[in-house]
This record gives structure tokens, C-alpha cells and sequence, in this order.
């Protein structure tokens, strides 16, 4: 290869162990090996080790494994208690499919701009307990930075009530987080527990006034939902502390 090499990075969860996978690509039009493309693996750490140090950090630009078939999804916080498994799951800011129901069941799908999502998941011994679903127009970069009551309907103070995946026990995590992941993208919102949605096309200037007031302003500017002013929840620190995680031990 030549010295016109154009490296990139990516962390992935295979099994109990997360690897550093490294893609190396000519990028010299003149060199034999021009847009060949080499991998290897750099680095190889226990899932348990690579969770501690995750615990311990929030920082922006760290290496945060992805999700088969969820690209823009990335672990970015683990916590714990003696009894349960808390996970926090980022979506950076982009359009998405989501599924609606009308009053009749029948199910429709549009095409929404979102903020930056986050999915709190509480596993315990295979099991999903709950999942919390959050806004924010930056990415977290500390325990300390608000939450914010996201619009979608089905949801009560941030508690996603949708059908949750059964069956995770036995999986390996990456897999138990990635169905929890296609659950909460891919079931259709209805319209029960919509006071979220009502609250906020109330309070919030410029906030849409349906999904498909929604899907129009997608699609003539996807970053207006980063100007929306959501309505402000908990801090993460404060969300974990009453789920009883210790965040001085953190």
C-alpha cells in the first residue's frame, strides 16, 4: 500500500468480547492497491473489562461498539446495581421509519426526523424489564446533562410501554440489546398514553401536529427537530440515582 492510507476505526461486540476492528484503504489513484481494502483486528478485550471502563466515562469521541442492522447505534453507558443491569443506548440524529396504528389497527409508516434518541434498558438475568426512551439536541457527554420527555405516544414519563422482546436469556448481550433495539424501532406506536404528544404540541413552539405534519417537516428540513425546545425530564445521574445506582461509585 502506499502512504496515502486512510484508516478507520470500529468496536464490535462479538459474543462476551468487544474487538477493535481496524479498515485500512488506498487511497492513492496510482497505487496498485488503490480502494483495496484491509482488515484486522487490533485489539481483543473481555466484554465484562470493556463495561467497567465504559461505567467509569461519558466522554465525547470514545470508541463505542455498533449494532448489527442499527448502524447509528452505540452503547455509551453501563450501570449497575446489585439487581439489575442498566444500559444506555444512542441513536445520533437522523430520519427513521416508524410504524403508526389509526383507531382501526391498521398500521401506516412514515418517515420522521429524530433528535438525538436514548434508550435506557433494564436487564435482569436475561429478562427486559423496562426500557425509557429519551431526546436530546446534543449528545450526552456526562452523568450530569439533562434527559428530555420525548413526543412519542406509548410512553409515560419516558417508560416506553410497548411489547418488549422475551426470550434474551442465554443470548449474548449484544444480541439481547439488539433485539431490544429492533422492538422499540420497528412495533407501531398507537394511540394510547398520548399525553406526552398533547403536552407537547402545547408547550413546544414549533412542535408538529401529527405524524404526518411530522413526516412533511422531515422531509423539507430533517434538523428542525435540533431547534425544538423538549421538555426537560431528569438529569442522568439523577434517573440512575432512583433506580438506586450509586453514581459515586461510577
Amino acid at each position: 500500500m502506499s502512504s496515502n492510507v486512510v484508516v478507520k476505526q470500529t468496536l464490535i461486540i462479538e459474543g462476551d468480547s468487544v474487538q477493535l476492528i481496524e479498515r485500512l484503504t488506498d487511497d492513492d489513484p496510482k497505487s496498485p492497491h488503490y480502494n483495496e481494502v484491509i482488515s484486522r483486528t487490533r485489539h481483543v478485550v473481555p466484554l465484562s473489562l470493556y463495561l467497567k471502563h465504559l461505567s467509569k466515562s461519558m466522554p465525547s469521541g470514545f470508541f463505542c461498539p455498533s449494532f448489527p442492522g442499527y448502524p447509528t447505534a452505540r452503547l455509551v453507558g453501563h450501570y449497575h446495581t446489585d439487581e439489575k443491569e442498566l444500559y444506555v443506548l444512542e441513536f445520533s440524529p437522523e430520519v427513521r421509519k416508524v410504524l403508526d396504528f389509526d383507531d382501526f389497527y391498521n398500521d401506516t409508516s412514515h418517515n420522521l426526523a429524530f433528535p438525538w434518541v436514548y434508550l435506557i434498558v433494564n436487564l435482569v438475568d436475561g429478562n427486559c424489564l423496562s426500557v425509557n426512551s429519551f431526546y436530546r439536541n446534543l449528545p450526552l457527554t456526562s452523568v450530569n446533562d439533562m434527559l428530555y420527555l420525548s413526543n412519542l405516544p406509548n410512553n409515560n414519563n419516558g417508560l416506553i410501554c410497548l411489547g418488549k422482546p422475551t426470550h434474551l436469556h442465554g443470548l449474548p448481550l449484544y444480541q439481547q440489546l439488539t433485539l431490544v433495539i429492533k422492538s422499540f424501532w420497528e412495533s407501531p406506536f398507537t394511540h394510547a398514553l398520548v399525553e406526552h404528544w398533547d403536552n407537547a404540541m402545547q408547550d413546544i413552539p414549533g412542535h408538529p401536529q401529527s405524524f404526518q405534519h411530522w413526516a412533511v417537516l422531515s422531509a423539507e428540513n430533517p434538523e428542525f427537530v435540533l431547534s425544538l425546545a423538549w421538555m426537560p425530564y431528569l438529569s442522568l445521574k439523577e434517573f440512575l440515582e432512583l433506580r438506586g445506582v450509586d453514581i459515586s461509585h461510577e
